[in-house]
């Protein structure tokens, strides 16, 4: 619980929603877009010090449009009145 110390007191709701997002959301990311994409251009570029910069600009090129896509649509689908941020 330390971790949420600077942020002041959360509800277990809180504290289960940001463990998800953690566990459920960004180490998927992480998996898909570092663990396999990147290792995948890697290997089909020749493994070479330039494909390693190949495929880290690809993929995370693609990670920030996945980003911007996600965001406009939460955006979208809130409509007129933004909702309160949970932090």
């Amino acid at each position: 619980m330390a971790l949420f110390a600077p942020f002041g007191e959360k509800t277990v709701t809180e504290v289960c929603l940001w463990a998800y997002c953690l566990i459920g959301v960004a180490l998927p990311e992480e998996l898909v877009f570092r663990g396999y994409l990147f290792n995948r251009l890697y290997a089909a570029l020749n493994e070479s010090k330039r494909a390693a910069i190949i495929a880290g600009v690809v993929s995370e090129a693609l990670w920030g449009a996945m980003h911007a896509i996600a965001i406009r649509l939460l955006r979208y689908r809130e409509g007129p009145e933004p909702r309160k941020p949970l932090w």
